[in-house]
Formats: structure tokens, C-alpha cells, sequence
């Protein structure tokens, strides 16, 4: 919401934070979801290149596979 509301610099702060909290090293489960969330504020405040690198961040993180 703060993205939408052009609060750049606090999204990308808060999406941060989030991502501080649930890393995909201590949680696997929801550390992927926090980096998705960072890269869409980035992609929501015009920050494309790092909302790709965010993009590329989840590509190279093993999944299972069934």
C-alpha cells in the first residue's frame, strides 16, 4: 500500500525489513514470499533492475520437486 500511495522510500524500507525478518536462509517457507513482496514494491516505485534482482534471487533458490 505505502508503494501505491508514492511512499517510495518507506515501502522499499518496510519490504526490506520484512525480508530482514523472514530470510529464505532461516525460512524457507516464507522467506521466499518476503522477497517477492521486495520485488514487487520495487517494481511498484519504478525500481526495475532491483526488482529483477529480486526476481533472480527466487529463481536460484532450490525447490522440491515431486
Amino acid at each position: 500500500m505505502l508503494a501505491r500511495l508514492g511512499r517510495k522510500d518507506e515501502a522499499i524500507r518496510e519490504a526490506k525489513r520484512g525480508l530482514e525478518l523472514f530470510p529464505i536462509s532461516k525460512d524457507a517457507m516464507i522467506g521466499p514470499t518476503r522477497v517477492m513482496d521486495l520485488a514487487e514494491v520495487y517494481a511498484a516505485t519504478g525500481e526495475i533492475d532491483a526488482a529483477l534482482d529480486q526476481l533472480e534471487t527466487i529463481a536460484a533458490v532450490p525447490t522440491a520437486r515431486r
